[in-house]
């Protein structure tokens, strides 16, 4: 039903968990930052440290456009409306159609952007269109496989509020045979390539199987992080996220009001570039924090050795990169950069998604 405007959307969520990079910036309090768009739910919370320029850049035009709603809402929105427009808990993504058509026609847009949306939401009826990006439906498929197999014990992950009983839990109860089968099953190149990446899957060389690799990072994630504030555990076993703890940082209430003081007192100026990364970087200067999302693990060839020196005449003195890392480490030229990413180690290890190798560079000449 959605083919039609969201055939380059693969993002409507998002894949990462930014609190990670909103705690950096937190200490580091750059002034001009360059993030790779995503859902606007990856960059648009690293306004809430009062950068004075931050640039969201994407070649999908879908996911910049999706990037200037959940901007314009921060602008205008409460939370509590935030929350019912988007369909994070309390509320569902499919009610409240008819107050969220309401809060649309509240807010300030491109014309390009008003246009999009309004075709949009029209054609799905005003429901939310939180779970409609490929990654997010791709992850309604597994928790319905999940369920299956799982049975009664596919949310069980989820009643626990403490480290130590979820622990207790998965060490004594999980049903690890049923658990090891499921990602043995879909934790393949076949597998996503049949339901995502229609046979653009990354070129792995990171030394574990795929199975050993998911199998790897699910067991971290479940040892560190309580299920129920994952959103990422929820979408992989429920299909979507169902408990309050589990929202998201764009809509964490201190993160929420932060970045809505930052757009509307002018104090920060949000750029939207629909381009190719390497195109920017010629345009702009002075780039104190730079997140590159995993874009790099989809570099082959001379672009993946050298992105690291094409984005330098773009970069501040010290300037951190930082960078994920999903199945493929790039063979790339570190050449006038420093690896800090042990100072980073406790916030990399509470990073709620989990499935990425994370670095962190600093620019030194």
């Amino acid at each position: 039903m959605t083919e039609k405007y969201f055939k380059s959307l693969n993002y409507s969520l998002g894949n990462e968990d930014t609190t990670f990079e909103v705690e950096m910036v937190k200490k580091l309090n750059p002034k001009k930052v360059l993030a790779v768009a995503g859902s606007g739910g990856r960059s648009l919370p690293l306004l809430c440290h009062g950068p004075s320029d931050l640039y969201c850049v994407d070649l999908s035009k879908e996911q910049i456009h999706l990037t200037e709603l959940r901007s314009s809402c921060y602008k205008e929105f409460s939370l509590e409306d935030y929350l019912l427009f988007w369909g994070y808990p309390p509320y569902e993504p499919e009610d409240n159609t008819r107050k969220r058509n309401t809060l649309f026609n509240e807010l300030e847009l491109s014309n390009d952007c008003k246009h999009f949306f309004s075709r949009l939401y029209d054609e799905i009826n005003w429901i939310s269109p939180l779970y409609l990006g490929k990654w997010e439906k791709t992850f309604q498929v597994v928790a319905k496989i999940i369920k299956k197999i799982m049975g009664s014990q596919h949310d069980k992950l989820f009643e626990f509020s403490t480290i130590e009983d979820q622990l207790n839990y998965y060490k004594r109860d999980f049903p690890h045979l049923r658990w090891r089968f499921l990602v043995f099953l879909m934790g393949n190149k076949s597998f996503f390539n049949a339901l995502l990446y229609k046979g653009h899957f990354i070129e792995k060389n990171v030394e574990e199987s795929h199975f050993q690799y998911y199998l790897n990072n699910f067991d971290h994630l479940i040892n560190n992080i309580v299920a129920k504030e994952s959103f990422f555990l929820q979408l992989v076993f429920l299909g979507k996220v169902m408990t309050k703890e589990g929202i998201p940082i764009e809509a964490d209430p201190s993160v929420f009001d932060d970045i809505k003081r930052s757009l509307n007192e002018g104090n920060a100026s949000v750029h939207l570039e629909q381009k190719d990364i390497f195109e920017l970087v010629k345009e702009i200067d002075n780039i104190d924090f730079f997140s590159f999302s995993d874009v790099p693990s989809y570099f082959t060839g001379n672009i993946e050795k050298n992105f690291l020196q094409n984005i330098k005449p773009c970069l501040s003195a010290n300037s951190i990169v930082v960078l994920r890392y999903y199945l493929r480490v790039s063979e790339v030229d570190e050449t006038g950069y420093e690896d800090v990413t042990k100072d980073y180690k406790d916030l990399i290890r509470k990073e709620k998604v989990g499935m990425y190798r994370i670095k962190i560079l600093k620019n030194i000449s």
